[in-house]
């Protein structure tokens, strides 16, 4: 779900508004042709929290939610969105005047955005509680006064009927685990990255609501070389580690080559199969003990 949000929004503000009608309009109708039903509008990155209350960024949300120029949104095909808080993957601070700031910056997002139908949920953090697992100092993590307590209180004074709140992703429900698969949502990267396992033991990797998952790839050589063409030096060799993990996985499942099209096309397909490998097996457990 992340991926696809990666997708929709990394590239859309710098877009006049005509042209995100119409793009925006594609990729709802994209989301309803491979049966997406439920989105996350990513707090790191998506524009949903970011400039508060621009014109670009409400014309963004209308268009996508069926009300604007073009009328298709994903509230008429049920496609519903998390909505993230914009916190992901760092500590924040909670003295006075940053939380009061947080207060009213919320408060007005939230009174903005309420009256959309397609909004599942809001969620207060993404990795923030992750971060603090992994650099092991639970006392710096004041900024947990803004998930438990300030964003939950917001969200339920400003909604009637009532609408969930989740506050962190990724969560476990028991303290600070957060790699819990039986409760909450868990995160699955443990393909090109992490345990840097086979993809075709999905099966063995997955939770209750996995809510990150994927397989990166190359674009098509129509994308590379529109971008890359005229691209100095380095930006060829730039995130290097990523070419390491992809050919782990790579070399595990096609034959090697130096021929970059081919290379990129391979990609795409193996990334192809990994979904369907996560999908499939996912399924076919659902509904199982604690599943």
């Amino acid at each position: 779900m992340a991926i696809m949000d990666l997708v929709m929004y990394s590239d859309l503000a710098t877009f006049q508004h005509n042209v995100i009608s119409s793009k925006v309009g594609h990729l709802v109708m994209v989301l309803l042709t491979v049966d997406v039903g439920l989105i996350i509008f990513f707090g790191q990155i998506g524009p949903m929290m970011m400039n508060f209350g621009s014109p670009l960024e409400q014309f963004e949300w209308e268009t996508m939610d069926g009300q604007g120029t073009n009328g298709l949104g994903m509230s008429e095909f049920g496609i519903l969105v998390w909505q993230d808080f914009q916190f992901a993957c760092g500590v924040y601070p909670a003295y006075k005047v940053f939380v009061t700031s947080v207060r009213t910056e919320a408060t007005d997002n939230v009174k903005r955005l309420r009256h959309h139908p397609s909004i599942a949920l809001f969620h207060g953090n993404n990795e923030d509680y992750q971060m603090i697992l992994q650099w092991g100092d639970v006392k710096l993590f004041t900024a947990i006064k803004i998930y438990k307590d300030v964003l939950p209180s917001i969200v339920k004074a400003l909604y009637d009927p009532p609408i969930p709140y989740h506050h962190r992703s990724l969560y476990g429900g028991q303290g600070w685990d957060t790699a819990d698969p039986t409760i909450g949502d868990v995160y699955q990267w443990n393909i090109w990255g992490g345990k840097e396992l086979l993809y075709q033991e999905y099966d063995l990797m997955g939770g209750r609501f996995v809510s990150e998952f994927g397989m990166p790839s190359l674009p098509s050589m129509r994308t590379i070389k529109y971008w890359m063409v005229s691209a100095p030096a380095q930006e060829w060799h730039a995130q290097r580690s990523f070419k390491r993990h992809f050919a782990i996985v790579m070399n595990e499942n096609f034959r090697v080559t130096e021929d970059l099209e081919t290379y990129a096309f391979r990609m795409q397909v193996m990334r192809s199969e990994s979904i369907r490998f996560a999908y499939q097996s996912w399924r076919r457990g659902w509904g199982g003990h604690r599943k």
